[in-house]
This record gives C-alpha cells, structure tokens and sequence, in this order.
C-alpha cells in the first residue's frame, strides 16, 4: 500500500469589530481555514498590559491552530482610546472589570453571528482577565467577582445569542504567564516616587510606549487588596481544564506565580519554559510554547467538534462523520 498523503491547510485572517451598545468598537481579526464556514468553534484571545491583538507569538498561535486542528480563533484589542462622548471608556492600570466588559462583548457579539465560543487564551493581564472571566460565568458562585454596573447595561437582549455563560463541560482555559501575587504588581511596574505621589495627590504620570497615562489612586487600591487569585481559580469549576505555561526567566512575573497557582488550585496543567522570558521569544522557547499549546488545545477540540456536530446533526449520522474523518485527516 502506498503511503497516504499529508492533506495540507491554509488559514486566512478576516477582520472582525465588535460594536458595543455604548457606541465603542472593540476592532480585531478572525483566523480561519480558507473556504471553511466562519461559524462554529472559536477560540478568543486576550492581550496583556498596552500590549495589542498581535502581540508576541500570537499571530503564529492562531495560524498554527488552524492549519494543524482547523480551530477558529479570534483576537482583538481591548479599550484605550477615551472619548468626548465616552469619558470612561479608557484604559486603566486597574481595568480588569472593563477587560471582562469587553470580552463580554465579544463573547455576545460572536454567538450572535453564529460562532462558539469554547476556549479563552491570556497572556500575563490577559491570563488574569480570562481567569476572572471563568470565574464569573461558568458557575456564579458567591465568592466570584461580581459584574459591574457596565456589564450590566450593555446587554440587555434575551435570548441565546446574548448569554454570556459557559456549560463547564464546554469551556477550556489557556494561560501564559499569569500573576497571581498581585500585591507585587505595582512595585513592579512602578516607582516608588509614582506610587508615593499617587497615594499622596491621588494620581500620577504613567509614561508608556503609547503615552502618558494615569495612575490613580484607587488603581493602586484595587490591585494591591482587591484581586485575590486563589480565590478566583477555586471560583472556576473543576470541569474547566486549565493550561498554565510560565518561563523560567520571566522578567516581569516570577516563574514562582506558576507554582502558587498550582498550589491553590491543584488539576491546573503547569508547563515551566526552560529558558523563556515574559514574551516567550527565542526560537526554542518561543517553539515550546507553541507546541505545547498545539497538542493541549488538540486533544480537547475533538470533544468539542463531536459535540458541535451532534448538536447541529441531531443525531449520530453523516455530518458527525465527516467531523470525525476531517480530525483524522489533521493528524
């Protein structure tokens, strides 16, 4: 017998905005198999701090994803601009709850143009965003972070296409580089004159690669005694697997919040990079990531296709199949 040839993909970026009921667009790219439906299973990714949609290894993720699985995946930028009209609508040093708002959007957003959402990929803010993401809408349990007064007035449709929880059974998580001491965050980022004068005045200049922005005092507040790790990955129901890579050499956050993380919450999936930074560049490292990544993400999208094709067959027949014969033909 011959030996079968590899079938090979090519996966394309289509741009994607999200319009919120507050009038701001939340822009970003869709990534997909070239001639594929752009519904069904997708994957949202959520940058980290002044970062953007296309930071570091993530366009490569994507692309990787949909060539070797056929995994839709979607990243976007989160809020920064302020407005006239839009005052609040402005990035924060403590912003999470306006990072959840906004993956809420996105989330609504995509199911309502007939996609599903199955699994939310951070990077270091963003891996805390996802986290508290999971926490609050896969199980609403009281020791969760509470939805804002925004959150609450930008959807206010009913039905399917606007819920913005998760089935547990339906839901996978992907980390890299989360914080989980976040009273170490500011004396990290920060001086100690910028924090000194923000607690004394009640702001400081915060000088970033996209402009002087604000440091307030109640930033320093809500990051230093409001955000409580452990207590937001026990939050998350053990159904919700859970991928956490971190570097060995991470500058920014030490590779030491890897193990806390496990430690609280003990079916996390660690995975420590021999060698990688905060960026995970580096051939190797940034090879690793990837990998490691790839396989885990995998292994949990053939439930999540077998389920999708029940759900859109109705029973056990011909279009399950094809599900079934394409992830054979992938791998």
């Amino acid at each position: 017998m011959g030996k079968s040839q590899k079938v090979t993909f090519k996966s394309i970026d289509v741009s994607y905005s999200v319009l919120k009921n507050s009038g701001c667009v939340l822009d970003g790219t869709i990534t997909v198999r070239e001639g594929e439906p752009h519904v069904g299973p997708i994957i949202i990714f959520a940058h980290g701090t002044l970062s953007s949609a296309n930071h570091n290894f993530t366009d490569e993720l994507c692309h990787k994803l949909s060539n070797e699985h056929g995994m839709r995946s979607y990243r976007f930028n989160f809020r920064f601009d302020k407005s006239e009209a839009e005052p609040d609508h402005r990035y924060r040093y403590s912003g999470y709850e306006d990072d959840i708002c906004d993956l809420e959007a996105v989330v609504a957003a995509l199911r309502s143009d007939g996609y599903t959402p199955w699994c939310f990929f951070g990077h270091s803010r963003g891996s805390n965003d996802v986290l508290m993401y999971a926490a609050r809408h896969t199980g609403l349990r009281s020791e969760s972070p509470q939805p804002t007064e925004e959150s609450k007035s930008e959807f206010t449709t009913s039905g399917p296409a606007h819920q913005l929880d998760f089935n547990p059974l339906s839901l996978a998580v992907v980390v890299a580089a989360p914080r989980f001491d976040m009273t170490c965050m500011s004396k990290t980022i920060f001086s100690a004159e910028q924090i000194a004068t923000a607690q004394e005045n009640g702001e400081a200049v915060w000088p970033t690669q996209r402009g002087d922005l604000k440091l307030l005092r109640e930033d320093l507040e809500i990051t230093d005694s409001q955000l409580n790790m452990a207590k937001v990955v026990n939050s998350i129901p053990e159904e919700v697997p859970v991928l956490l890579l971190h570097g060995t050499d991470d500058e920014l956050i030490p590779v030491c919040d890897a193990h806390a993380f496990k430690q609280a919450r003990s079916s996390i999936d660690v995975h420590i990079i021999e060698g990688a930074r905060h960026a995970f560049r580096g051939k190797k490292q940034n090879k690793a990531l990837l990998s490691t990544v790839s396989e885990w993400l995998g292994a949990k999208f053939q439930h999540i296709v077998l389920d999708e094709a029940r759900s859109r067959s109705g029973h056990d027949g011909l279009e399950l199949a094809c599900s079934i014969k394409d992830i054979t033909l992938q791998n």
